[in-house]
Formats: structure tokens, C-alpha cells, sequence
């Protein structure tokens, strides 16, 4: 049995994982619905408080919006543990039976389907399991967020001896995040344009408040010397490009430039192509820089950003200028 759900190229795996699994029960909902809707553009950063720059994280919140935007509406959801895989297996078996896809969470380095995986640290990782073909032993799946740029989706079929070996650890178990679908079937997802203008308002003065974030982003790249070894930078100065990247602050702006490409706004949708084409290059060059450390080449991507950030605060101005015209 296949489950018939969208193979769109997403902007975050789990995140994209819930949006399309939820389109099974309701077309109507989106991923700008959800953004806004709990505060998106709510940046949090440790970067100014970490000893080693492999614990950075900077997060608009992406998988924790999920689960927010859920009970906000008062929506049932949580995440089950199978220690057992034969449980798992049973448990998938009778939700494609219902018709239910499966949002599972794995190890992104047990992945055959991409090489990208290969040259990442394992990380979890999340596929939607919308299939099974029971004579030949094999999982239909879709993977919504491949860490390409920009990025990619797969759909395609796994053995249940891959799935099998698919847990983020040895000693981890499986974990499934479920929801009630009925509550998303039920309720209405319309986005008036009274109530998207209200939520992008809400959202600039948040990205505004935030700011102070990035400022500590830029004030740790323009010190990075002194407050990091060599060692640590060569080593991990890509996990800061990463987070930028895939994490957080890329797709975050692709859910704001999707928003403009649905209502036909040109000018915010060329700028904010622009504006994530030039986070994508100061990711490359963290990585790049990582190798051989230099403080003027920080400050000078510290100076970017800083230039970026302002650039981001105007063309959320400008799109709710053109929300202002927006009928729905």
C-alpha cells in the first residue's frame, strides 16, 4: 500500500517531514501558516556562552515549532520510543494500513540514498514512511530535507533491514512523532490576509528584538581568535556554517521567500533569493576560512552579516507594505 502525500522540496527535515505528512489530512495547511503562526523568526543562540564551537547552535526553532504550533491549537501530539524494532515494524504496518504516513527519526548517517550523509557527522535525521510492499520486504519513504544547496527531496524504498539499522545509536531506540490527524483534518487553515498581516507584524517585531542574537554571532566571529583554539576553528567552524545553512537561518528566509512566491510579491522574492544566496556564501567561506584562520577574514564576514541582518529587516518591512494589498 502507498500513501499518496507531496514529494516537495522542503526547507528542514522534520519540519517539512509534519507540514506534508499533514497535507494527507488537509491540503490547506502550509508551511508560512505554521511559521508565522509561532513566531518563526524567533532566533536563540548559545554561541557567546560555548567552550568549542561543536556546540553551537543557532535555531529559529524549526522542530519546535511543530509541536508548539500543535498545542496552541490544542492538537494532540508526541513522540513514541520503540526499544524494540519489532514493534516499530508492527507499528508501521498498521499505520500505513490506516492510511497514516509515519514520521520517523533516524541516524543520517544509516542513509544509502545520498552521499551528502557520508561526509556529515551523524545527526538525526527525519523521512516519512509512506509505504510497504510487503511481498518484497521494502519501505516506500520520502526524504523532504537532503543538505544540498538549494536543497533536494527523495522519494524512494529501503529495506526493513536498513530501517532496521536506522537508529540514531546503538542504544537509541526508535523514535515516531504522531499527531492527531483528525485535528488537522478538522479545523480550517485559511490564511486571511487580516490575520497574515497581523502575524508578519508580529514577526518583524520579533526578528527586531532578536537582533541582539546576531550581534553575538558577529561579535564571536570578529574575536574568534581569542576566544577559540586553532584546533577548535579547523575542526569545527563548519558546524556554525552548517547550522547557518540547514539549521536555522537559511531556511527560515525560504519559507519567507516561498510566502512571496505564492502571492506573486517580485521585489521580496528576488531580495530574499539574494539575501539566502549570500548566507550560502558565508557558510562556504566559515568552511573555507576554518582551514587557515585569518581575523581580517572574520571580521570581514562579520561585517557581512551585520549588512545581511539590516537587509532582512527592510524587506520584511517591505512585505508587509505588500500584504497591505493582499486580499484572500
Amino acid at each position: 500500500m502507498i500513501i499518496e502525500i507531496p514529494v516537495s522540496q522542503g526547507v528542514a527535515c522534520f519540519y517539512s517531514a509534519f507540514i506534508n505528512a499533514a497535507k494527507c489530512f488537509n491540503s490547506a495547511i502550509d508551511e508560512e501558516y505554521v511559521f508565522l503562526k509561532s513566531e518563526g523568526m524567533r532566533m536563540t543562540t548559545n554561541i557567546n556562552d560555548i567552550s568549542s564551537l561543536q556546540d553551537i547552535s543557532i535555531s529559529h526553532r524549526l522542530n519546535e515549532i511543530v509541536s508548539s504550533f500543535l498545542d496552541s491549537y490544542g492538537i494532540e501530539n508526541h513522540y513514541i520510543d520503540f526499544n524494540d524494532y519489532m514493534n516499530l515494524q508492527t507499528f508501521i504496518y498498521e499505520e500505513i494500513g490506516k492510511g497514516n504516513p509515519v514520521i520517523l527519526k533516524v541516524s543520517s548517517r544509516s542513509l544509502k540514498h545520498d552521499t551528502t550523509y557520508h561526509t556529515n557527522k551523524d545527526r538525526s535525521h527525519t523521512l516519512v514512511i509512506n509505504g510497504i510492499d510487503s511481498e518484497q520486504k521494502n519501505l516506500s519513504f520520502i526524504d523532504y530535507f537532503i543538505p544540498t544547496f538549494p536543497a533536494k527531496s527523495y522519494a524512494g524504498e529501503m529495506s526493513f533491514n536498513d530501517l532496521k539499522n536506522a537508529a540514531f545509536t546503538q542504544d537509541s531506540p526508535y523514535r515516531v512523532f504522531i499527531f492527531d490527524y483528525m485535528g488537522i483534518k478538522q479545523n480550517d487553515w485559511t490564511y486571511t490576509a487580516d490575520a497574515l498581516r497581523d502575524d508578519l507584524e508580529k514577526n518583524i517585531e520579533i526578528f527586531i528584538a532578536c537582533k541582539s542574537n546576531m550581534h553575538l554571532v558577529i561579535d564571536v566571529l570578529k574575536n574568534i581568535l581569542e576566544k577559540f583554539t586553532t584546533k577548535d576553528i579547523n575542526e569545527n567552524l563548519k558546524e556554525l556554517a552548517f547550522n547557518i545553512a540547514y539549521s536555522g537561518i537559511i531556511p527560515c528566509r525560504a519559507i519567507l521567500k516561498n510566502l512571496c512566491e505564492k502571492h506573486n510579491w517580485k521585489d521580496c522574492y528576488n531580495e530574499l533569493d539574494g539575501i539566502i544566496k549570500e548566507w550560502y556564501s558565508v557558510s562556504l567561506l566559515l568552511v573555507k576560512y576554518s582551514f587557515l584562520p585569518s581575523e581580517v577574514k572574520f571580521i570581514k564576514i562579520a561585517e557581512r552579516i551585520e549588512i545581511l541582518a539590516n537587509r532582512e529587516e527592510n524587506i520584511m518591512k517591505l512585505m508587509l507594505e505588500e500584504s497591505k494589498s493582499l486580499k484572500i
